[in-house]
This record gives C-alpha cells, sequence and structure tokens, in this order.
C-alpha cells in the first residue's frame, strides 16, 4: 500500500531545507533497513514541504510500535528541524496488502524477489512476504537480510541480463556454497534460532540437463529430497518441488534442458 511522508522545515532558507532533506533521507533509509518501508521512496518538494511517497507492507507499518533503535534516533533529529512534527497517511487502500505473518506457519523461505523489493523472508504456507519489524529478530538481522536481499536481486539481474556474467551470476544463485548462499543460509539459520520456525534457503535451479530433470539428491550434502509433505496445504513450503530438511534447503525443477548457459 502507498504511504506519504511529510515534512515541514523549521528553517525554510536553502540550509534548513538541505539540512532535512538529507536527515529526511537517512530516516527513510532506516525505516527500510528495518522492514518497514518496502522499495525505494520517491522525495521532493511541493508548496515548501518535503513529501515522500513509498510501499508499506502494512497500514501501521510506521507506527512508533515497530521502530529500531536507529529508526527513533533518527527520527528525532528530524523532527528536531522541523516546524511542526512530521506526518505519515496511508494513501493507497488500506486493505491493498502483500503482507504474510509468521504465526502458525510451519516453515519459512529466505528468496528474494528481483522484480519487487519487499521482504526476503517469506511465509512458508502461502509464500508471502513476511514484514521484518514482524519477526522478533535484532535491529542488526533485519538490516544485514535487507542487504542479503539487494545483492541477490543484482545477482538475479546479472544472470537474467548481462551476456558474459551470466554464468558466474548463475552459479552464485544455484550452488549452496557460493559466498551469496553462505551469507543466506546464515541468516536462515538467525532467523529460526530466535523465531523457532524451520527457515529454508531456496536455490535457484534453471538449467537441466534433460527435459524431466530428476535432480535426485541435494547439493550440499548428497543425500536424497524430501519426500513427505511439510504443512498442511500445498503453498508455499510444499510448493517447491525439493526440500533438504537437515540442510534447511528448498529447489525448483528445471524449467531449461542445458546443464548451464552456454558461454560457461
Amino acid at each position: 500500500m502507498l504511504c506519504e511522508y511529510t515534512f515541514v522545515p523549521r528553517d525554510a532558507g536553502d540550509a534548513g531545507r538541505r539540512e532535512l532533506e538529507d536527515w529526511a533521507g537517512a530516516l527513510l533509509a532506516r525505516l527500510r533497513n528495518n522492514g518497514q518501508l518496502w522499495g525505494r521512496a520517491v522525495v521532493g518538494w511541493v508548496d515548501g514541504t518535503l513529501r515522500a511517497t513509498f510501499h508499506v507492507p502494512t497500514a501501521d507499518a510506521l507506527d512508533d510500535a515497530h521502530a529500531s533503535r536507529g529508526v527513533a534516533g533518527t527520527a528525532k533529529q528530524v523532527r528536531a528541524l522541523c516546524a511542526e512534527p512530521p506526518a505519515w497517511r496511508i494513501v493507497g487502500d488500506e486493505t491493498d496488502t502483500d503482507a504474510g505473518d509468521a504465526t502458525g506457519a510451519p516453515a519459512l523461505v529466505l528468496k528474494a524477489d528481483v522484480f519487487r523489493e519487499t521482504s526476503p523472508v517469506r511465509e512458508g504456507r502461502a509464500g508471502t512476504p513476511v514484514p521484518l519489524f514482524r519477526l522478533p529478530i535484532g535491529w542488526d538481522v533485519r538490516e544485514n537480510l535487507v542487504v542479503w536481499m539487494r545483492r541477490a536481486q543484482l545477482h538475479e539481474e546479472l544472470w537474467i541480463q548481462s551476456g558474459r556474467l551470466e554464468s558466474a551470476a548463475y552459479r552464485e544463485l544455484s550452488e549452496p556454497d557460493s559466498p551469496l548462499a553462505t551469507e543466506g543460509r546464515e541468516l536462515a539459520r538467525a532467523v529460526e534460532d530466535v523465531t523457532g520456525i524451520a527457515t529454508y534457503y531456496f536455490l535457484r535451479h534453471f538449467w537441466g540437463r534433460r527435459v524431466e530433470d530428476a535432480r535426485d539428491v541435494c547439493p550440499a550434502c548428497r543425500a536424497p529430497w524430501a519426500t513427505e509433505s511439510l504443512g498442511s496445504t500445498p503453498a508455499g513450503i510444499d510448493g517447491f518441488t525439493y526440500r533438504c530438511d537437515p540442510c534447511r534447503l528448498v529447489s525448483e525443477a528445471a524449467t531449461a534442458t542445458r546443464a548451464e548457459p552456454a558461454d560457461a
């Protein structure tokens, strides 16, 4: 859903406006790293007021109750530069949200979406992104999850569009011991340690050696993939073709028949 945040400068001069713009930008970055803001913000001056428009996962995402220490400290600096308390309001449909909830989920999945910057932590039944402020994890883990998500999105874009870098990017996305996967799996373990919910890491699997790709064993431990259902619905965690419970990995059936891109 769409949200607008407005800031009225205490000092309407150029220096005052620049200082407020810098601190407001820092606040938006903090909110983004805490999972309270999804994606990029559009910021500009309108009739002497600084306005920022962006997406939030829930109607109460910007409530003080969800603020990290960094968000609260930066918000205090912003308020000191404003003639009146900064105000935010939902300008889109308050019921228009794709946010998930980890409560009662059989599992969580760490998976970035190259097309949308939401949350890298997915609810295990429907696969919806869970706002990071809804998870009882530390602010540092939240920030690291957002940083990892951006890095994973960049690798997805390189794989899709880069040509010569396609093979290297695909290896980062598909191999369980790549630097990207190693970092992601460590973050998944951190989420599981705090929530007590099994948290899996998604491995990309696009290139197969034949049309009906078997990928018989887990690429991390070489044991057979799990065959029993996890959870009670066919969505979410059960929607992945492959799953290894000891390694906390899920993957997909290949949709292309070559082992990897031709320039590998």
